[in-house]
């Protein structure tokens, strides 16, 4: 058994990476299921005895599993202790097989203390049975989530209490990062861009590295729209934060988002404006 945490903020390529993991372990025989919770519905994710077989459900069809009846879910057992019974009996004992099981967008589960705390408890124990129990063996999990989502793990009163549960400190963590300088000219020159080859305009494109910051999406986003006939890389870099720039979808979709944490709209106000904002007795500007 193994496990693999995958994390970074939204639009870095965690989704990418996992259809590339997915793909590999299907070219090696693996048994494969990508379980999304962006497909939960909202009363499903805010309560754990529905979410957790939500996760065997899905995990069962994805496999193309014989539907299972009610009785199979013995409720004086308890929802992880069932989920267990279900991995054991009806997933892994079914082939000999490794199986892989990825869970997308980790972070929906995540919202509520009380389902996280069950959701992760049990993902824990899967991770722990795959280390000691022979037919658990089989079983690999990745695990992806968005590390700019507010989650109860973010809560000042629970992480600790979550963090003894999570499986996220375990296995291996996988961090993705921003394009650095010379990534991003080399994504230029695969997208053969003439400025990306022309060491006189390095300038230019480091003004437009500086901009998007080595963000994956807006890396390749930029890119695309300096395709020749498009526009030109100052034209993009001078309408940057216009409504007519090709960042502006994304600008709104932060500012969005930003809307909901009015501590956080504060402090960037802060910084905007010039007036800094304090952290751990630091000022940043």
């Amino acid at each position: 058994g193994c496990l693999l945490c995958i994390h970074a903020p939204h639009r870095y390529g965690k989704t990418s990476l996992l259809w590339r993991i997915m793909a590999y372990a299907q070219a090696q025989q693996y048994r494969a299921c990508l379980l999304d919770l962006q497909e939960a519905d909202s009363q499903t994710l805010h309560r754990a005895d529905r979410l957790l077989p939500w996760i065997c459900h899905r995990l069962g069809q994805g496999l193309g599993l014989e539907p299972q009846d009610d009785g199979h879910w013995d409720p004086h057992r308890g929802t992880k202790v069932n989920c267990g019974q279900y991995l054991q009996e009806v997933v892994l004992d079914q082939a000999d097989t490794p199986l892989l099981v990825a869970i997308h967008a980790l972070e929906m589960g995540l919202e509520r203390a009380t389902v996280a705390h069950d959701l992760l408890s049990m993902l824990r124990l899967w991770y722990e049975q795959a280390q000691n129990h022979p037919l658990w063996r089989r079983l690999r999990l990745v695990l992806v989530y968005a590390s700019d989502s507010p989650t109860a793990l973010t809560t000042p009163s629970r992480p600790s209490l979550l963090a003894s549960v999570s499986p996220l400190n375990l296995g291996r963590a996988l961090s993705l990062q921003p394009l650095n300088l010379d990534q991003f000219v080399a994504l230029g020159r695969r997208y053969h861009l003439a400025t990306f080859h022309d060491p006189s305009r390095r300038f230019a494109v480091e003004d437009l590295y500086g901009l998007i910051g080595g963000h994956p999406y807006l890396a390749h986003l930029s890119c695309y729209a300096l395709k020749p006939g498009r526009q030109t890389l100052g034209e993009m870099v001078a309408a940057a934060a216009t409504p007519t720039s090709v960042f502006w979808p994304h600008l709104q979709e932060r500012l969005a988002r930003l809307q909901h944490y009015p501590k956080a709209r504060e402090a960037l106000s802060q910084v905007v404006t010039g007036n800094g904002v304090m952290v751990d007795g630091l000022t940043l500007d």
